[in-house]
């Protein structure tokens, strides 16, 4: 039961929420419904073309290369969201330092 509940999570959660994150770094931009919502329906968009690529290179659609895929997409863009927050934090600490 617990690999259904983390495959659900990886698959229909976390890729969505990765790229929401990288896509709208600030905190008020989106409510919390909205990146909800937003992560669920890009996790159904992305995992699907991840699979595509996955079926013209030569290890095809199986466990190993999805997840392993899913894994370093994930981290990739999780990598991305971090820096553009701390990108956005840092040009509102010096906004506020300056006044």
């Amino acid at each position: 039961y617990v690999r259904y509940v983390a495959g659900s999570i990886l698959v229909l959660f976390a890729a969505g929420y990765a790229t929401v994150e990288a896509l709208y770094p600030e905190e008020g931009s989106l409510s919390d419904l909205e990146r909800l919502a937003l992560s669920i329906g890009l996790s159904l968009a992305i995992v699907p073309l991840i699979g595509l690529a996955l079926n013209y290179t030569p290890w095809g659609i199986r466990l190993g290369p999805v997840l392993t895929s899913l894994v370093l997409y994930t981290t990739a863009v999780s990598l991305v969201a971090a820096y553009r927050k701390y990108l956005h934090l840092r040009a509102r600490l010096a906004v506020r330092s300056s006044r």
